[in-house]
């Protein structure tokens, strides 16, 4: 009986894990300008973009047009896009930089120490993207360079 008791509670706690492993860990990070944001504050208005990247990683700023258009097709629509940036604090201005001279107007984010890159399950490979909704689920995530049509239509199925 034991026994039995014991593999329901294993078993519970695997199913009730596994619900939360969807979850976007919250976040509160120092944008370049100085401001705190978090996460929670953003799903207020709707949905979150959240791409994390670095100033000397090539995918990533191949597709920061990609992310900064489709920032602008779903702004009125309540869509939130953020990009964090896990260069360290000296390289920071390079992406700052980058994102100014190519018109990006995209919110950055320092993560520095990768310690909410780490929590979303960032090891050392950019870029890394998740689209999470209002109740915090992660709905689309990549591990790699995606492109503004893989937005698109993962972001339509949860805006329309």
């Amino acid at each position: 009986m034991k026994k039995i008791a014991a593999i329901i509670i294993v078993t519970f706690g695997l199913i009730l894990s596994g619900q939360e492993s969807n979850k976007a860990p919250s976040f509160r990070l120092e944008s370049v300008g100085g401001d705190y944001v978090e996460l929670d504050s953003l799903l207020v208005n709707g949905p979150v973009l959240l791409n994390f990247w670095a100033s000397w990683c090539k995918s990533c700023k191949d597709e920061l047009p990609d992310i900064h258009r489709i920032k602008d097709e779903f702004k009125e629509k309540g869509l939130s896009v953020v990009t964090v940036t896990i260069d360290n604090p000296s390289a920071v201005r390079r992406a700052v930089s980058f994102l100014r001279t190519r018109d990006l107007d995209l919110m950055l984010l320092k993560d520095s120490d990768m310690r909410v890159f780490r929590s979303y399950g960032g090891t050392n490979t950019v870029p890394f993207t998740f689209l999470i909704d209002q109740e915090r689920t992660i709905r689309f995530s990549k591990r790699s360079h995606t492109d503004y049509k893989e937005l698109f239509e993962e972001i339509s199925k949860l805006i329309e």
